[in-house]
């Protein structure tokens, strides 16, 4: 059991107790029975909406938790394209080429559009941690040495420049993420 249902409960029974002598004294005072259930409802509502709050709260956490397994899954299962990135990227063996017009490109080579698949995942997973749908942290643990050492890369580093002559926003988010990550291991 959480420790936030706990508190829930235990609040319920103190607003319960209080009710109960609050209710006692009323009746010896000789104050009516609808003056003692209204209080008692009052404070059996005000129970409801903490216990409420905690279970919306430990459901939140679930629903974040679910959300980053998801991603982490779709990002280490995304087939052997990513895994064979991360792995040029940390042997320092990343290519960056041009399809030519046959389609046709030397081996262990990586296009425009296969890198793109790679790093946007670092741009969502900013996006995601800013509007507080998963924790910096929880990246970290899970994406951070990825993200590092993507950002670190001479060759991604000269694609970015690349791209960002045409269009200056491009993987802002990621190389927002990454400093802020690198910030977090100083």
């Amino acid at each position: 059991m959480s420790v936030f249902l706990s508190a829930a409960i235990l609040f319920s029974l103190v607003f319960f107790a209080i009710g109960l002598s609050l209710g006692y004294s009323v009746i010896k005072k000789g104050a009516k029975l609808s003056e003692l259930i209204s209080e008692c409802t009052i404070l059996l509502v005000l129970a409801t909406i903490i216990i409420g709050s905690v279970q919306l709260h430990v459901l939140d956490n679930i629903n974040k938790a679910q959300f980053l397994l998801d991603l982490k899954k779709s990002f280490y299962e995304e087939g052997p394209l990513n895994n064979r990135i991360m792995e040029a990227i940390d042997y320092g063996e990343l290519k960056i080429v041009e399809r030519t017009p046959s389609g046709r490109r030397p081996p262990e080579t990586f296009t425009d559009y296969e890198l793109d698949q790679y790093l946007i995942n670092f741009d969502y997973i900013n996006i995601y941690a800013r509007q507080r749908i998963i924790d910096l942290r929880q990246v970290d643990d899970i994406f951070g040495w990825y993200i590092r050492r993507a950002w670190r890369n001479q060759a991604v580093q000269a694609y970015i420049k690349r791209i960002r002559k045409d269009e200056p926003t491009v993987y802002r988010n990621f190389e927002q993420l990454a400093k802020e990550l690198q910030k977090d291991r100083s």
